[in-house]
């Protein structure tokens, strides 16, 4: 097994927990897995909270969180909670990254509206290329060429022994709202922490279960 990180480039979570419990069965063990915009979907959360323990640690990426901590954007003035409750009021739904994009691109544009005192089209533009501005959202900047400079948000699903199913943010640091966990644990020590007693305290997890 020289694999130390794994990425699955499937279209479906029940194919992720297909291959997962592939891996267990044969005690395939990597470091980290990776599932691209697949961690956050509701179906997903919903095979955790059924009791999918296979699917504890896997890594994904996204460019914001509802649950983000940063402060108030500086246009804004709002938080991400408050974001989401402006939304949920309005709409009747969690909002995705994407309403949270949508709302954040109208701040920069009205910020650089402002900044130029003008509506020509090339005093905005000169604001927007120059633009560092701090939102909920992200920082956001503009590169040369003109799309969005960001840093995007490392999120992991939880540990299934930790009776939490929502994917926390983990990188940056400053932003996480749980402890990145890396390497992954093996396949023999997370089934020891559930279903067991053995690994907290009456005995120890070891790389091939219970001791």
């Amino acid at each position: 097994n020289n694999i130390t990180i794994l990425e699955l480039l499937v279209s479906r979570v029940s194919q992720i927990r297909t291959i997962t419990e592939i891996m267990e069965d044969l005690q395939f063990n990597v470091y980290a897995v990776i599932c691209p915009a697949k961690v956050l979907k509701t179906d997903f959360v919903d095979a955790l909270e059924s009791g999918w323990w296979q699917g504890s640690y896997i890594l994904d990426s996204t460019p914001w969180l509802p649950s983000s901590i940063r402060g108030p954007g500086n246009f804004s003035n709002m938080t991400s909670q408050e974001f989401v409750e402006e939304y949920e009021d309005t709409w009747g739904e969690m909002p995705t990254y994407l309403a949270a994009a949508q709302f954040a691109a109208f701040c920069s544009l009205a910020q650089a509206i402002e900044s130029a005192a003008s509506l020509r089209h090339e005093d905005v533009a000169a604001q927007l290329r120059n633009m560092s501005l701090y939102e909920f959202y992200a920082d956001i900047s503009f590169g040369p060429t003109g799309p969005v400079t960001m840093q995007t948000i490392v999120v992991q699903a939880p540990s299934a022994s930790d009776n939490v199913t929502t994917p926390q943010a983990v990188f940056p640091f400053q932003e996480a709202t749980a402890r990145f966990i890396f390497p992954r644990p093996t396949w023999a020590q997370q089934r020891c922490r559930i279903t067991t007693r053995e690994c907290s305290g009456n005995g120890g997890g070891t790389t091939r279960g219970t001791s």
